[in-house]
């Protein structure tokens, strides 16, 4: 019988734990025994007919042990090696030098293409400027389509108005 304070082995007769001082249990009788046959000995928690391992502790119902604290430890976290992409796979690191930049924007905004083609050229070694080059190049592109359709139909509605007030001076000349 074992110390249910501290689970130092107790001798037959004994009282108190001489490691703890923890009251010992008196021994039980042999209808207790058959009573707790249904009880985890590792926890003393009551156990369902039939159950292999406890599910308070998961000790075996067996052997009355916990299984090793190795048995719960999640496997070893992924290397960081496996997820350092795009450098991991052998492209070339970016430069110290790269930074963003508003003179590369601007340039992408201007001369779109030029700004696209500075982009793809510098993406892997100096991708900041790079982003700022594309950024330029995208909203470039944008304001052009927007202001191309705004001035389209400013000079719809002009030629509209000149051929209708043509069309009525033809008019009047016939009249």
């Amino acid at each position: 019988m074992n110390c249910k304070n501290c689970g130092n082995p107790l001798r037959e007769g004994d009282q108190f734990c001489p490691n703890c001082g923890a009251a010992a249990e008196p021994p039980k009788t042999q209808a207790e025994e058959q009573k707790n046959e249904n009880v985890c000995k590792n926890c003393g928690k009551p156990l369902q007919e039939g159950t292999m391992f406890c599910p308070y502790c998961g000790a075996s119902v067996a052997n009355g042990q916990a299984p090793s604290q190795a048995a719960w430890q999640p496997s070893a976290p992924p290397q960081p090696s496996q997820y350092a992409a795009p450098y991991a796979q052998g492209a070339p690191a970016p430069r110290a030098d790269d930074a963003p930049s508003g003179g590369f924007f601007a340039l992408g905004f201007f001369f779109p293409l030029i700004g696209l083609i500075l982009f793809l050229v510098w993406k892997d070694q100096l991708p900041k400027r790079a982003k700022s080059c594309g950024k330029g190049a995208l909203v470039g592109v944008i304001v052009q389509f927007v202001f191309g359709f705004i001035l389209g139909i400013v000079a719809g509605v002009i030629g509209a108005s000149q051929y209708a007030g043509a069309a009525i001076a033809g008019l009047a000349l016939y009249l």
